[in-house]
């Protein structure tokens, strides 16, 4: 965003907007500040943000949907909305395989971090999160236009771009 840019860092979660604050400050960036906030209803004016990302957050958002209309209508006219999501494998044998290493993780959890509910939450938010062409299908219903998607790892998760 260069010297006179801002970026706005939003989560609902109390917690996760310290972790972000005490990253961003660890490496020595000023021009950025905070909003905790629900993506639902955003407490910006129309038309004032130049892009968006949600990375890794938008199968936490209660509705979807609304969530995805409220960030369409922060942004410029052409500006961009990228989202970077858990999604779904693209080949089927590959998709057994990565789903029999997703059983794993609360228990890995467990040993490593201590706790398996985060990684059984994980895994479950995973599975009902749309899959690529029903979140492109999502996007374009809340207006954006030119909307596509990138698989990455053979679409265990997914770049969806669009515009407003």
């Amino acid at each position: 965003v260069g010297d006179t840019g801002t970026v706005v860092l939003a989560d609902a979660n109390r917690d996760m907007m310290a972790v972000g604050r005490d990253r961003v400050l660890d490496r020595g960036s000023a021009n950025v500040s905070y909003a905790q906030t629900e993506a639902e209803s955003l407490p910006f004016a129309d038309g004032v943000f130049d892009s968006a990302l949600i990375a890794f957050g938008l199968r936490n958002f209660t509705d979807k949907e609304r969530a995805l209309t409220e960030v369409r209508r922060v942004l410029r006219t052409d500006a961009a909305l990228v989202v970077l999501e858990f999604s779904k494998i693209t080949n089927p044998g590959l998709d057994t395989a990565y789903g029999l290493f997703k059983r794993t993780w609360p228990v890995l959890g467990r040993i490593v971090a201590g706790s398996a509910g985060p990684y059984r939450y994980l895994v479950e938010s995973i599975a009902e999160h749309p899959d690529q062409a029903a979140l492109r299908s999502l996007m374009v219903d809340a207006g954006f236009r030119d909307v596509h998607f990138d698989n990455l790892m053979f679409g265990a998760a997914a770049i969806h771009r669009g515009f407003k």
